[in-house]
């Protein structure tokens, strides 16, 4: 058996030093304050071995949904972001699959409405190429048949191409001031190339300018 010797509620953050007594072991565990009352906690209290495994795993559990939930409602994240950051905090497969499913259930996870809005905000905003977009999306851990769907919903190609014309005229001015003509087309087309433009984009923008 397992007692809670003592039981003392810290004022800030609803958690709960717990004064344990395995045995001849004696420790302390935090618990949220949830966690003590669904398990009607008390000084004293003994609850067999199981019980207590119960109640660490549901205090793991809800200490991991609190983070993912945090951390998906700041701003949207993919399944593959929500994952690693549990997996840094140490919390195991289970769990993580648990977060998941309730980060699902509550529409704080949606990788097809994430790609929509990545494949929009980069290539207006930063003025990505697809090539970029699409490499940034599949290191998020986004399935490629959604990203490509948004690419082909999404990305303005008339906007950005004259968007990226006007950038890279602005980069060439500059490029020519310390290079010659040749050179300066050259680190151009490096340019455009780490923004994820495909190679006959790039031929295309530098005829332009």
């Amino acid at each position: 058996m397992i007692k809670f010797k003592k039981i003392k509620l810290f004022s800030r953050g609803n958690i709960c030093y717990c004064d344990v007594l395995d045995g001849k072991n004696n420790f302390e565990i935090i618990l949220h304050f949830d966690i003590v009352l669904k398990y009607s906690l008390k000084n004293g209290l003994e609850v067999d071995n199981e019980t207590y495994q119960s109640i660490i795993y549901d205090n793991s559990l809800l200490k991991a949904k609190n983070l993912s939930y945090t951390f998906a409602s700041y701003k949207m994240r993919t399944q593959y972001e929500v994952e690693k950051r549990l997996k840094q905090n140490s919390y195991d497969d289970k769990i993580i699959a648990e977060c998941i499913s309730f980060l699902y259930e509550f529409k704080l996870l949606d990788n097809e409405n994430y790609a929509n809005l990545f494949v929009k905000e980069k290539s207006l905003s930063k003025n990505w190429g697809k090539i970029r977009i699409k490499n940034e999306l599949l290191n998020k851990g986004v399935n490629e048949n959604i990203i490509l769907n948004a690419i082909d919903n999404f990305f303005p190609n008339d906007e950005s191409f004259e968007k990226a014309i006007k950038i890279a005229k602005k980069k060439y001015d500059t490029l020519l001031k310390r290079h010659d003509d040749k050179k300066s087309k050259q680190l151009l087309f490096a340019f455009l190339a780490r923004r994820g433009f495909e190679t006959s984009k790039i031929k295309e923008i530098i005829e332009n300018i």
